[in-house]
């Protein structure tokens, strides 16, 4: 199965949601995180639900355009507001884990409106997220 970065927006829950399958190359990445953003402008919200349970590790390439060019979009749409972001991920899928970890690490360090959580379920997170 080829690799997808499929985005939507719930409106029962007003969160934009994502499901990543496979290993993602730089354009797929980057253009998956552009339709993010964009739903984030489009609906005015500040939840962000993603299943990466069956994603891979995020290349170098990949992690460094989050951080360089992804995160200061975002901080510009959401100035000043928090963004709430509950994961899935698999868990028996170390590196993946790790590369993800890494990037999490990077943007709590760095921006203190963001909160980022990793589970187990879709409806531990969804749980999570119905808190904001």
């Amino acid at each position: 199965m080829n690799p997808t970065f499929e985005v939507r927006y719930d409106e029962q829950t007003r969160t934009v949601c994502a499901d990543t399958f496979g290993f993602l190359g730089h354009d797929l990445y980057q253009e998956g995180w552009l339709k993010v953003l964009k739903l984030l402008e489009v609906h005015h919200c500040q939840k962000i639900f993603m299943n990466v349970s069956d994603g891979k590790i995020i290349s170098a390439e990949n992690q460094q355009w989050f951080l360089e060019k992804f995160i200061p979009k975002m901080e510009r749409l959401m100035s000043g507001r928090n963004l709430y972001q509950a994961r899935v991920v698999n868990d028996s899928d170390y590196f993946s884990k790790i590369s993800t970890q890494n990037v999490y690490k990077k943007v709590q360090q760095q921006h203190s409106n963001a909160h980022l959580m990793d589970f187990k379920t879709q409806e531990e997170a969804l749980a999570w997220l119905s808190k904001y």
